[in-house]
């Protein structure tokens, strides 16, 4: 009877640790499944923030334009200025040549003109280009505020994703060491009932010569 107790302790254990073995796989399953959720987000987050700093380029290189263009008209414009000069003066020598190439500087700074965008009648093609620099600049700011407040967010995020990783790495951890502690008092017990098996085995040898004498 006592050899049958022990199985059935031995059974029981074992059932236990596999029970245990289950929830643990159970629990690691549902956080990687979380955790791949959180992946996505992310991955949205980065194309959104690959987008805006895009953008961001284009509105450089459009601010750079916009710089060389005001720097050619104000060029222009002095240069005018002289050959109206000259042709004031009369000591242009060739007075035709330089209505000419007055003419289409007039013609080059018009174009430029055109080319920032019409007058507006409050303060010439200048201002019209400060206005668009000045648009440029509140779209720069717009666009490194949301920039700003969208690294947060990912680095918010990953930095939960981190903490629930870490939890069930821990987790998982302290259930492998209850495991191994486990399997350290069934290999124990499993010693001992082995022990208790020869020793049943040596009693019944021993009665069974001690009935073999008294026949």
């Amino acid at each position: 009877m006592a050899e049958g107790a022990g199985g059935a302790d031995t059974d029981s254990t074992s059932n236990e640790l596999a029970s245990r073995l289950a929830m643990l796989e159970k629990t690691i399953s549902e956080r990687t499944n979380a955790g791949a959720g959180d992946s996505g987000n992310s991955k949205a987050l980065s194309q959104k923030l690959a987008i805006l700093e895009t953008r961001l380029d284009e509105l450089e290189a459009l601010k750079t334009t916009l710089g060389k263009l005001q720097a050619a008209q104000a060029g222009l414009k002095t240069t005018i200025a002289e050959l109206k000069q000259q042709l004031a003066s009369g000591g242009g020598g060739n007075n035709a040549e330089l209505a000419s190439r007055l003419a289409q500087l007039e013609q080059s700074l018009k174009t430029i003109s055109a080319a920032a965008g019409k007058d507006t009648g409050n303060g010439g093609p200048i201002a019209g280009l400060a206005a668009i620099s000045g648009r440029i600049n509140d779209l720069e700011n717009a666009l490194n505020t949301r920039l700003g407040a969208m690294r947060k967010e990912l680095n918010d995020q990953i930095k939960a994703r981190t903490a629930r990783l870490t939890e069930t790495v821990e987790a998982a951890s302290s259930a492998t060491s209850r495991l191994d502690r486990d399997i350290t008092d069934l290999r124990g017990q499993t010693a001992k009932l082995d022990q208790r098996i020869v020793e049943l085995n040596s009693g019944i040898k021993q009665m069974r010569e001690s009935l073999r004498v008294v026949q």
